[in-house]
């Protein structure tokens, strides 16, 4: 979706010789045909075991009626603790404690979020970019914080346990909003109190 998203912004230029049609046309094939083929590939060793195509469709349902189905109890002690809902990753810091039976006097603590502080500002920094975007009419801050909403907004929407591993996909996008966001506050000394307020806080 992000690759879509860049696709469309740049169809205005079509220098070289590349007329706008062709452009499209690679940009749907790229889309389509290439992971469709990159996905069937990974089942290189399922199909040589005699499966068909058709087989092939009725595995895909079943994965999918399968994940629909899951919940936290299908799942060890120790993978509950990085489940959550999507909305929650970015306003909490995720560090989890939880005592070991085989250590009755002891606290296990897991920081699955090292830094807390860069982990907090995404959503405040990701709304900043965007706010600028449209303020200053700048293209990479859009693509930016569209990015970020294009792969984060459906995460939201998952019935199933959700596991913090599945924050990769946006963790990019809102590491530069975290850093732009940090270097405007650096360079203004007015807007410095407020990196200095949330410091201290």
């Amino acid at each position: 979706a992000t690759v879509l998203m860049i696709c469309a912004l740049s169809l205005r230029k079509t220098g070289g010789g590349v007329s706008g049609i062709d452009k499209v046309s690679f940009i749907i094939l790229s889309l389509t045909i290439l992971p469709l083929t990159v996905y069937l590939v990974t089942y290189y060793q399922w199909f040589g075991q005699g499966h068909s195509l058709k087989e092939f469709w009725w595995l895909q349902k079943d994965m999918y009626a399968f994940l629909q189905s899951v919940n936290l109890s299908d799942f060890t002690d120790m993978s509950k603790l990085n489940a959550s809902k999507a909305y929650l990753w970015f306003i909490f810091p995720l560090i989890k404690g939880f005592k070991d039976l085989t250590l009755p006097q002891s606290v296990i603590i897991i920081p699955f979020i090292c830094n807390p502080l860069v982990w907090l500002l995404t959503l405040p920094s990701i709304g900043y970019v965007m706010y600028k975007s449209m303020t200053e009419r700048s293209r990479p801050l859009f693509i930016i914080a569209g990015a970020f909403f294009i792969q984060y907004v459906p995460l939201l929407f998952v019935n199933r346990p959700v596991f913090i591993h599945s924050a990769m996909s946006v963790l990019p996008f809102s590491l530069i909003a975290v850093a732009y966001t940090l270097v405007q506050l650096f360079d203004s000394p007015k807007k410095a109190v407020f990196l200095k307020s949330y410091l201290l806080l």
